[in-house]
């Protein structure tokens, strides 16, 4: 498996991609975009064999931002959020956490 990134990572997926079709392989490549975009169509006009869809609505990835959602909001309505502190994850009250101006 080879890493290629579609912004400012470096080696660019094109280069990576080039690289493999020179040499007479096949290319397949797996997209992690949550969303079709300007990324996701930068990795389908490379020359991969195949591009995958976005991740989007995966189920997976629904029920990771559902259930981070719920903690967000269990958190706001608990006035605590989740923080670790010495190595352990612990819920913090948020009051404790102050901004001061200036």
């Amino acid at each position: 498996v080879r890493v290629g990134y579609l912004a400012s990572g470096t080696p660019m997926a094109s280069e990576v991609i080039d690289s493999l079709r020179a040499e007479g392989r096949r290319v397949f490549a797996a997209s992690w975009l949550l969303a079709p975009g300007l990324f996701q169509r930068r990795l389908r006009d490379t020359e991969a064999d195949v591009v995958t869809d976005p991740l989007g609505v995966h189920p997976a990835v629904v029920a990771a931002v559902v259930s981070r959602y719920h903690e967000a909001v269990r958190a706001v309505a608990e006035d605590v959020r989740p923080e670790v502190v010495g190595g352990r994850l612990q819920e913090v009250s948020l009051a404790a956490h102050t901004c001061e101006p200036g």
